[in-house]
């Protein structure tokens, strides 16, 4: 009778683990019908199946570092989404980090400018009529205007606005969505001058010009895309506004001939830089948080001087350069420019860390630890060293 218990109870342990593993079984088999559905139902989105056909057109390995360069005037390098991306006078291209093409298109545009946010690279015709969007594997979004394009924006949320000439206003600016749709338009009594959308795209700042008793008047407008007025209008009177850009933390920067403005989206004027008197040499404000202004007029004085601001556009650091950048760049570790076949990088405090040769440069890049420049028949990499202050035993000193 012992005997019978014994296996009885071995009978019910093995239906009771059978049942357990049909339960266990039927549960995964549940969790994968869920997780297929709901990939089925993300990849049917654009930017999902974008960003699945970037990766896939992204795998490869090139020869590595240098290429040969097809040639033509270089007129930026960018960041393409953790890719390499070259826009010249006549093409745009990406390479990936072992040197492999992944894209090459002409753009056909007489005067090109490039925005490169959130995988999306939007090329258009500054003064032309032309722009398009693309990812690396393919056409978003291209589009032939009738009138002139004077700026345009793209935000990492995927909005797209465009500031363009009007037959029957002074000017115009369209927002479109991430799919392309029309979702926003303001006709302009002034003339338009730049464009600028907030990093999520869901407020616009526009800069317009006009005269008031003979003297420039700028104006900096903010809206919300559920209404053609303005959420806040802030005057710039005697300056003229040289750009538009958006900046960490919700501000936009009105960069002017005069100084910069820190407005938030809200449209408070959060800070201000007067320039002083100098002129305005060069500006960036890219990457990283606040933004690099170069001062001075090179061919009077042979020099001119780098500011480093912060958010708040307080000066972090300054430095004399006595030699003459081609280019200037401002990310999260600092400032790197190019000149005389250098690339000079400094700290957010403006002391130099680092100076690398780069022969017969025309452009240059930073990605990590890793330069990137073209020249008229290549594009190399070297490494750079980028330390975000200097030991305490060094020293500051300047370019040149």
């Amino acid at each position: 009778m012992g005997k019978l218990t014994q296996l009885e109870e071995v009978r019910r342990e093995r239906k009771r683990k059978r049942l357990v593993k049909r339960i266990t079984g039927l549960a995964v088999g549940l969790a994968l019908l869920v997780g297929v559905a709901f990939f089925w139902q993300q990849i049917a989105d654009l930017d999902l199946a974008t960003q699945v056909e970037d990766l896939i057109a992204s795998f490869g390995s090139g020869s590595g570092y240098p290429v040969e360069t097809p040639g033509g005037i270089v007129k930026t390098m960018f960041d393409a989404d953790g890719q390499v991306g070259v826009l010249n006078d006549t093409n745009l291209y990406v390479y990936n980090k072992s040197g492999k093409q992944v894209k090459n298109i002409l753009h056909g545009y007489n005067n090109p400018a490039l925005r490169a946010e959130g995988g999306r690279i939007l090329v258009f015709d500054r003064g032309g009529n032309g722009l398009r969007v693309e990812s690396k594997s393919k056409n978003l979004f291209s589009i032939t205007y009738d009138n002139p394009i004077t700026s345009a924006d793209l935000s990492s949320g995927g909005n797209l606005a465009v500031a363009v000439g009007s037959s029957q206003y002074q000017g115009q600016v369209i927002v479109y969505n991430k799919r392309f749709e029309e979702i926003f338009r303001w006709l302009s009594s002034d003339t338009v001058l730049d464009v600028a959308l907030s990093d999520k795209g869901n407020t616009m700042a526009v800069a317009s010009v006009t005269t008031v008793n003979g003297q420039i008047a700028s104006t900096v407008r903010l809206f919300k895309f559920n209404s053609e007025q303005p959420v806040a209008e802030i005057p710039l009177t005697g300056e003229l506004v040289v750009a538009l850009r958006t900046g960490d933390g919700g501000l936009f920067y009105a960069v002017t001939d005069q100084g910069i403005t820190a407005i938030t989206s809200g449209g408070k004027v959060e800070a201000s830089y007067s320039f002083g008197g100098d002129p305005l040499a060069a500006f960036d404000c890219s990457g990283g948080k606040g933004i690099a202004v170069m001062l001075g007029d090179f061919k009077e004085n042979r020099s001119l001087t780098a500011y480093v601001l912060d958010e708040k556009l307080k000066v972090k650091g300054s430095a004399v350069l006595n030699v003459r950048p081609e280019l200037l760049r401002h990310d999260s570790k600092g400032v790197y420019f190019l000149a005389d076949n250098k690339v000079y990088c400094y700290t957010n405090t403006m002391d130099l860390v680092d100076t690398v040769d780069t022969p017969d440069a025309r452009c240059a890049y930073i990605q990590g630890n890793r330069l990137y420049y073209t020249t008229s028949k290549k594009m190399d990499r070297v490494s750079v060293s980028r330390p975000e202050k200097l030991p305490k035993e060094s020293s500051p000193y300047s370019a040149g």
